[in-house]
């Protein structure tokens, strides 16, 4: 074979991996339903949160003020929300440990990260569930005009967390504000 060749199949591999994972520990469903999901997948908008993202448009969305609910899929039943919190707090730097055990959100021994997402510092909370231990949370704190947001993935049951990992990792790398929220 030529380099060229090499170098197409090479790429070809690639893309097709980046653009459908389909993992190896997928059954064949699995593997079909995750390849559909990046395949039909856009850019949406949400002029009421300011907010872009990586979504498939056959997804569920409810729309309520300051906050917007994503039904991925509902069996596992997996969810992406993003939400602008009621909070005093307008800087990152506020949000502390206690303030996090004080919400019951998160099961004892979750993890914390500072990461940047949408060119904003973000707390990055990795957990189960404080109400049920059947459901994994990734959370995102970033704040955005002095304002909280929250954006929060939860797949339920825990043990589908790895077939849409890869998927929360795409919306969160495209997740971005528009800067043309309503008020």
């Amino acid at each position: 074979m030529k380099t060229y060749q090499i170098f197409l199949i090479s790429l070809l591999s690639f893309l097709s991996f980046h653009l459908y994972p389909t993992h190896s520990f997928a059954s064949p469903f699995e593997k079909n339903y995750l390849k559909n999901l990046y395949k039909h997948s856009v850019d949406c908008v949400n002029k009421d949160l300011g907010i872009t993202f990586y979504c498939n448009p056959n997804w569920e969305m409810t729309n309520t003020k300051n906050k917007l609910i994503i039904t991925i899929s509902t069996y596992p039943h997996v969810t992406f929300t993003v939400e602008k919190l009621n909070s005093k707090m307008n800087f990152l730097s506020q949000i502390n440990r206690f303030n996090l055990e004080s919400m019951n959100r998160y099961a004892e021994g979750f993890g914390t990260e500072h990461i940047t997402i949408a060119n904003r510092e973000t707390l990055k909370i990795k957990a189960y569930s404080k109400k049920n231990p059947y459901v994994r949370l990734s959370d995102y704190y970033l704040i955005n005009n002095l304002a909280l947001y929250r954006i929060s993935f939860s797949v339920n049951d825990k043990d589908d967390w790895d077939k849409y990992k890869f998927l929360i990792r795409d919306i969160m790398k495209s997740f971005n504000f528009t800067h043309h929220s309503k008020k």
